[in-house]
């Protein structure tokens, strides 16, 4: 009789889990785009949104690198982790400096280097994730389809944003509501597009396991 093979529950379970994280991830993202653009908020609104999205994501963002880590995400290295760990604290942190200190964004010797070092940080961390991402992909641990790996993969996407709004942030930062409103959707736009294609990635993985919890083995031959 043919036998089976159990697939690893922790395996499906961290992919689903990461999923569904990424979803809302995606959703956050989503709700301070359509905020910014159908409400208009001025410049002490906008600072006040960012802060409680930078709140939300840098929580969904520890998550997320609990998540990476318990499904070994994509075969990538250590250092993915700790970007990711990186990147929720810089949003933790600045979310909680903006709503207890909200003067720092009404005085122009404070927002201007506070936009420098947002926008370095974010170009910095970009940066790290692109490399991360390509020591994953020349190192991988297991044999996996390259194709489905690169279209699913969110590292590139979110760290080229990263760097391309981390870079216009630190040398042109912006002087109005109205410049910076288009800013930040561009940047919630493109980190919910790759949040959302991670997230397709990683609940198709997970239910494409779960779908064979048990794989059929060849019988023995006589």
């Amino acid at each position: 009789m043919p036998t089976s093979e159990r697939l690893p529950r922790g395996k499906r379970g961290a992919e689903l889990a990461l999923g569904i994280t990424l979803l809302a991830r995606t959703t956050t993202a989503l709700a301070l785009v359509s905020w910014l653009t159908l409400r208009a908020p001025g410049w002490r609104d906008i600072f006040r949104g960012v802060a409680l999205y930078a709140l939300l994501d840098g929580g969904l963002a520890l998550l997320t690198a609990v998540m990476f880590a318990a499904a070994h995400y994509r075969g990538g290295p250590v250092e993915l982790v700790a970007t990711t760990v990186v990147d929720a604290i810089v949003r933790l942190c600045l979310g909680f400096a903006l709503l207890t200190l909200p003067a720092i964004a009404e005085v122009p010797m404070t927002v201007v280097p506070l936009f420098t070092v947002v926008g370095a940080s974010a170009a910095l961390l970009g940066a790290i994730g692109i490399l991360s991402w390509a020591v994953a992909h020349l190192h991988r641990e297991r044999e996996h389809s390259v194709a489905y790996e690169a279209f699913f993969d969110p590292i590139p996407v979110i760290a080229l944003v990263s760097i391309v709004i981390g870079a216009r942030l630190a040398l042109d930062p912006p002087s109005s509501a109205a410049q910076l409103r288009p800013l930040v959707a561009a940047g919630g736009i493109g980190v919910a597009i790759g949040f959302a294609i991670a997230a397709a990635g990683s609940l198709m993985e997970g239910l494409r396991a779960r779908a064979s919890v048990y794989r059929p083995q060849q019988p023995l031959p006589r």
